[in-house]
């Protein structure tokens, strides 16, 4: 059989598929032939163990300011804010009276003593401001309505009590204001009617009664969800009317309106950007991903883990210790045809048929290293790498 000798076209290395073609012991030399890979059959391309542990470190500090970016995009720290809201109230009423010879007015102004007996019906009217220091969202209801209480006159205590709805709940909605007005919201109140019912109340059970009739308008603000600050402020403006008495002398009770009062936002954690809550969730996947993949290639090199590798190339070391020749040094191949086999047995063979040892040395702990045999100017080499291992 025909010799087919090696041939290089430069000094420069090239990966090479190999075929064994025996020859007679004879003969010499076993020769290689070459036969450079085409795309379809070359390896990826290698990066060493440093230039992926580098990759791996740049690839995890991107995607940790990702994940400080997204975060800082995603929520916000408020400061701690302090607004203040007010209200004022006011009502007017009007007495109209029944026909009678003394008064040549149809009603009298607020702020008078008037005869019970003259009364016919009384014109309440409301009027409500309110304002808070921060524009928001906010929702409003109010009502007017009344209660009948007819209690004892030696002790107060209540005999009676009932109340009724003298206007439809109204809500009114806020959006990016912070005022509220409600100007000569009005309410007629038949006197008689209620005055009646406490006295038929007093003749019937033939006791001193102290009766009256509170008239209310009641307000409630709220924040709507999702506003910058929480407000919940209920208030009632209360006008009482005597009842069962000979001369009528109307009150106003505000019941805490006309004040200022303060809303205190303390320090909270707000969402500002949704989209950036899907990046931040990703950002964390990936970054815990690659310091996993960190921490295990570190854990092999720190603590010497036995991985594929180890055993693989400690498989070939112990089978073949005899003609295996461990060198400390590296190789300096600038000046050879480098010539990369495909597997052990491969370089068994040009060991075999050149009488050359197989050399072997260790690149990088646990990741690379190469086997090799020098003949003349030809140098066969085996490269085991963890990466082509691991696939």
């Amino acid at each position: 059989m025909k010799k087919e000798k090696v041939k290089s076209t430069s000094k420069t290395t090239k990966t090479v598929k190999t075929k064994r073609i025996r020859k007679p012991k004879d003969e010499g030399v076993v020769v290689i032939k070459d036969e450079i890979y085409n795309k379809k059959t070359r390896k990826g391309i290698y990066f060493s163990f440093g230039v992926r542990m580098t990759f791996n470190v740049i690839l995890l500090l991107v995607f940790l300011g990702v994940m400080i970016f997204s975060f800082a995009m995603s929520f916000a720290i408020t400061k701690k804010e302090i607004i203040n809201y007010g209200e004022t109230s006011n009502i007017d009423y009007k007495i109209y009276l029944k026909d009678n010879t003394f008064y040549e007015n149809e009603y009298l102004e607020k702020g008078m003593v008037y005869i019970a007996s003259l009364i016919d019906k009384i014109h309440v009217n409301f009027n409500y401001y309110f304002n808070v220091g921060k524009n928001g969202n906010l929702e409003v209801k109010y009502k007017i309505k009344g209660k009948l209480t007819v209690a004892s006159q030696a002790n107060s205590n209540v005999f009676y009590t009932k109340d009724y709805d003298l206007s439809k709940e109204v809500t009114e909605e806020i959006t990016n204001g912070n005022k509220f007005t409600l100007n000569d919201k009005t309410i007629v109140i038949d006197y008689g009617y209620y005055n009646g019912l406490a006295n038929d109340f007093k003749n019937k059970y033939a006791v001193n009664t102290d009766s009256k009739l509170e008239v209310y308008l009641e307000v409630e603000e709220k924040s709507k969800e999702g506003n910058s600050y929480e407000l919940s402020n209920s208030n009632k403006v209360v006008l009482v009317i005597p009842l069962s008495q000979q001369e009528v002398n109307i009150s106003l009770e505000d019941q805490n309106v006309n004040s200022e009062k303060q809303i205190i936002n303390n320090p909270k954690f707000v969402v500002k950007d949704l989209k950036y809550i899907a990046v931040f969730a990703l950002s964390i996947i990936f970054s815990f991903i690659l310091l996993l993949a960190l921490i295990n290639k570190l854990n092999v090199l720190l603590y010497k883990e036995e991985t594929e590798f180890d055993k693989f190339v400690d498989k070939l070391l112990r089978g073949y210790d005899r003609i295996i020749i461990t060198v400390k040094t590296a190789p300096n191949f600038d000046n050879c045809n480098v010539i990369k086999v495909e597997s052990f047995q491969e370089l068994i063979d040009v060991r075999d048929n050149t009488n050359q040892p197989i050399n072997y040395y260790l690149i990088t702990n646990h990741q690379k290293c190469e086997f090799f045999v020098i003949n003349k100017n030809n140098v066969y080499v085996y490269v085991v790498k963890d990466v082509d291992l691991n696939r």
